[in-house]
């Protein structure tokens, strides 16, 4: 009888113990799993048995405005409460941040069950302010990343498979660790291949997984970007006719919201992927690789006072001494490897762009972004002995430039192989991707000649001219089903003329002019965050939507995309293009040129700001 008495009371006792979380209490700090938001975040949650409390803190620019929504609220085990009060910010109305560019509110709710773990919040309509997986545990992150136990073992290979030309399609699946269909149905997906980088999105089931097919010519890095505002990450080197898995995780931007919160010890979300190059992935994702960059486009990259053998000198003590240094480090052989073949590429795009890069050097000095050099500024030319230097130290045809897709990608390799040539440098490895890339270029607008046809033929594989007949037909065929009507057509004016014959017809209304392209992934970020204001609050009779592509929008992406955008479409040529982009001093894409109702065009590069955008629009609407 003792015994049976015994184990009923260890039963009991361990059911108790089972049940006995209750989240009554503070959290300090609470682990995030997932946000479409940096700028908010909760560092604080009270939790009684008549309200629940979060403290809110926000990081933005000063003087800039921020608004929360009255109808803000929280999810809890699927029920939804509406907040009910707020203290330190007036809701539905605009605040103006202070010089600090940090403030603090408390947002309160109606209390939650006890046995609840983690809380969502989220504004009402299409605010990107969304925050998931509020944890109440203080024990961080409980989500699972449904990775095979396979994919996690540790990485023992020591050496890079050579990659190999070939053309043949891929599939991908993808796996979001973390998703909620609040983010968004659809993922951007960044491709970098070697006819340059693209962007696909791709369609979401319910429970995060998406698939698609491509077709490949050589390897190529296929990255997991954005679902609406929300981050995710995972990739994987895919190589053509493989089906590979990509396990990417939104809880990256968990992440980054608590380390723009303040926190630094949190654990970076790793992705993980199959296929023949994922040992190489995931030791590169693993690995603190940070080390052994040049930091090319940091703006502290040389100095633009340099001439050409000072510049020369700078660059190879800089690769001698990141090289010393990878041999000395403890990283695994394999990761030694491609870092290594990285830093050959990254001298290589050091030379060849050696006046951009001095360039940006000078604006940085000078916090002069954008703006107009004074003549002899930058006096740096590289002789053909600099450029003789810089090619003893590096094998200018590694295939394993190939899979490069950290720093640098096979696409920054190219455009100046003429320039290494007239050193005396063999660079037939790059001069085959440049002959490729153009080719595929004017396949993607049909348009392929008879010599670039031969000069295709005579390349090291047959797969460089597989990709461009395989490209040219995907055009073909889906030109044959486009709605071409959806392009306005130029006006026939002079090329100097042209914009302002796009807007002379929409006098008196406020018209938004997009700059941007289809290969811009900025851009379709912002575009996916500002179309659905234009079916709520920037609903207006009184605004024109007018978005200007260029040519190196391919056409097939461009009729792909545009009928999801709504407004006036036009797509001009290079030199039209580049008429609007000097007209407005263009820093880059996306940008937004405003036109009030008198007619009077003012780029607006700020307006990249979603928030600054949808203000400023409905200020000039306001102006009759």
């Amino acid at each position: 009888m003792k015994k049976l008495i015994f184990v009923a009371t260890l039963t009991c006792s361990m059911l108790v113990g089972c049940n006995s979380f209750s989240n009554r209490g503070t959290v300090d700090r609470p682990f995030i799993e997932s946000a479409g938001t940096n700028n908010l975040s909760f560092d604080k949650v009270e939790l009684t048995d008549s309200s629940t409390v979060l403290h809110a803190v926000v990081h933005f620019r000063p003087g800039w405005w921020i608004q929360i929504s009255p109808g803000s609220f929280i999810v809890a085990d699927g029920d939804t409460l509406t907040m009910t009060s707020i203290d330190g910010i007036t809701p539905g109305e605009n605040f103006i941040m202070p010089d600090s560019g940090v403030t603090h509110f408390t947002m309160t709710f109606p209390a939650i069950a006890p046995s609840v773990r983690k809380i969502d919040f989220s504004e009402d309509g299409t605010s990107t302010w969304k925050i998931w997986g509020i944890d109440l545990t203080g024990k961080g992150n409980s989500a699972s990343d449904a990775v095979p136990a396979a994919l996690k073992a540790e990485v023992t290979e020591t050496e890079i498979p050579v990659p190999e030309m070939t053309a043949d399609s891929a599939t991908v699946n993808i796996h979001v660790a973390g998703y909620r269909p609040g983010m968004g149905s659809k993922i951007n997906i960044i491709v970098n291949a070697i006819n340059g980088q693209s962007v696909k999105q791709v369609d979401l089931d319910k429970d995060g997984n998406a698939t698609f097919t491509t077709f490949l010519t050589g390897p190529a890095n296929i990255r997991t970007h954005t679902i609406g505002e929300t981050n995710t990450r995972g990739n994987a080197i895919v190589i053509p006719g493989e089906t590979v898995d990509i396990y990417s995780s939104a809880l990256i931007s968990g992440y980054y919201n608590m380390k723009f919160r303040g926190d630094e010890n949190q654990t970076v979300p790793v992705g993980y992927a199959s296929g023949k190059y994922a040992p190489l992935v995931h030791a590169i994702n693993d690995a603190d690789a940070g080390n052994f960059d040049f930091g090319l486009y940091s703006g502290k990259f040389a100095d633009y006072h340099m001439d050409g053998d000072t510049y020369t000198d700078f660059i190879l003590t800089k690769y001698h001494n990141l090289k010393d240094s990878l041999a000395a480090s403890d990283l695994k052989p394999i990761v030694k490897e491609y870092l290594g073949v990285n830093l050959d590429a990254l001298l290589i795009v050091a030379a060849q762009d050696a006046f951009r890069l001095l360039r940006t050097n000078y604006y940085n000095t000078h916090n002069s972004w954008g703006s107009k050099i004074p003549a002899d500024s930058i006096n740096i030319e590289l002789s053909d002995a600099n450029l003789k230097r810089v090619a003893e130290e590096v094998d200018f045809n590694n295939p394993l430039y190939l899979i490069l897709f950290t720093d640098v990608t096979p696409d920054d390799l190219c455009g100046a192989s003429d320039m290494w040539e007239k050193a005396g440098v063999d660079t037939r490895l790059i001069k085959e991707l440049e002959t490729y890339q153009d080719a595929y270029e004017a396949a993607s607008n049909l348009k392929v000649s008879d010599e670039q046809r031969e000069k295709l033929r005579s390349l090291s594989s047959p797969a460089y001219l597989q990709g461009v007949e395989a490209k040219e037909k995907e055009v073909a065929d889906f030109m044959a089903n486009a709605r071409l009507e959806l392009i306005t057509p130029t006006p026939d004016v002079a090329d100097d003329k042209v914009f302002d014959a796009i807007i002379a017809p929409h006098k008196g209304k406020v018209v938004m002019v997009d700059l941007w392209n289809t290969w811009c992934g900025p851009c379709r970020s912002a575009l996916a965050a500002n179309e659905p204001a234009k079916q709520g609050e920037l609903a207006s009779d009184d605004i024109v939507w007018i978005y200007i592509a260029d040519e190196s929008s391919k056409i097939g992406a461009y009729l792909e995309m545009i009928p999801d955008i709504k407004g006036i479409h036009y797509r001009v040529t290079p030199e039209q293009i580049n008429i609007i982009r000097s007209r407005f001093e263009v820093d880059g894409i996306p940008y937004y040129i405003i036109v009030d109702r008198n007619g009077k065009a003012t780029g607006r590069p700020d307006l990249r700001n979603h928030d600054l955008f949808k203000k400023t629009l409905l200020e000039e609407v306001a102006k009759k």
